[in-house]
């Protein structure tokens, strides 16, 4: 997770997957956001429950952050023009990017080759 610090009237911009919101540091990090108004924004991909990590968080990210006390948005992660419009809101925010498909970490080894090699 990438973390801002010290400079005054800037935001921070931190790009999250799926998964690492079933990690405790994350969830302080949204929760401490909401509580000391953070001028940071979070923008999850979510790939609307499936993937490896569904089971471990059954509630989809813009509900985990409403219920820490944090603004949220939901939108087209495929739509580069929303989710530009979705970063520049009132901050602390979080932004849910859903996306459709396979997660990256279920597919072939073969499709993660780049077409150059």
């Amino acid at each position: 997770m990438a973390v801002g610090l010290g400079q005054e009237g800037e935001n921070a911009l931190v790009f999250l997957g799926t998964g690492s919101l079933s990690y405790g540091e994350v969830l302080e990090a949204l929760s401490l956001a909401a509580l000391t108004g953070a001028q940071v924004c979070f923008v999850v991909s979510w790939y609307q429950g499936e993937g490896p990590f569904a089971a471990q968080l059954p509630v989809e990210p813009a509900a985990l952050a409403q219920s820490l006390g944090l603004a949220s948005v939901v939108v087209d992660g495929r739509d580069a023009v929303a989710v530009k419009n979705a970063v520049t809101g009132s901050l602390p925010r979080l932004v849910q990017a859903n996306l459709r498909g396979r997660a990256r970490s279920e597919e072939h080894p073969s499709e993660l080759q780049s077409p150059c090699n």
